[in-house]
Formats: structure tokens, sequence, C-alpha cells
């Protein structure tokens, strides 16, 4: 009984952590086009802002602490 809850749980987080993963990319993308198209540093940094927020909650769902890649999380 526990292997099928366990399975049950991977499937529920799977299934939570796709929408989000699908949203990490988009907001990916568009932080780079803002890049590349040389927009107002606040509208750049109001997108990566969003993606951070969107790649904490990935992190929560998938029960691994969030690193930023930044000289200071590690």
């Amino acid at each position: 009984m526990a292997r099928m809850t366990t399975r049950i749980s991977v499937f529920r987080m799977c299934t939570q952590a796709l929408p989000v993963k699908e949203a990490i990319a988009a907001k990916g993308m568009q932080v780079k086009e803002l890049k590349a198209s040389q927009a107002d540093k606040a509208v750049i940094m109001a997108a990566v802002e969003e993606l951070v927020k969107l790649k904490k909650e990935l992190a929560e769902i998938e029960g691994v602490p969030y690193e930023d890649g930044s000289i200071n999380s590690k």
C-alpha cells in the first residue's frame, strides 16, 4: 500500500509542477526577449521577479530548497 501511495503522490507532484514549468519557460523567453530588445530596466526587473516567484513555487512543489544561483546563496 505504501508503494501505491508514493506513486499517487509523485503523480500529483508531476501534475502540479507541469503548468509551473511551462510558465517558467514562457517567462524565461519573455525575459530573454526584453533583454534583447533593450527594454526599460524596470520592465525587465519586473519580469525577472515574476520568474523567480515561479521558480520558488516549483521548488516548493518539488520539495527542494530554492537556490537563485547567486554567490550569496551558496
